[in-house]
């Protein structure tokens, strides 16, 4: 069994580490995601239907 822990790290305009969470939630490395406009994006299958789980990062 493989297990995947994934974090969330956030960095300022010269690419200094800010804060890093881990995302509990998110234990499968098969998830993809996209962080854009302040909003971490996860895409999920909605019954055949493409959706996302959007989370707010707040600062």
């Amino acid at each position: 069994m493989k297990q995947t822990t994934i974090f969330l790290s956030v960095f300022d305009s010269d690419f200094n580490l800010i804060s890093e969470k881990e995302i509990k939630e998110l234990t499968d490395n098969r998830f993809k995601y996209f962080a854009k406009d302040g909003r971490l994006w996860v895409a999920h299958n909605f019954s055949d239907e493409l959706g996302f789980i959007v989370i707010d990062i707040e600062q």
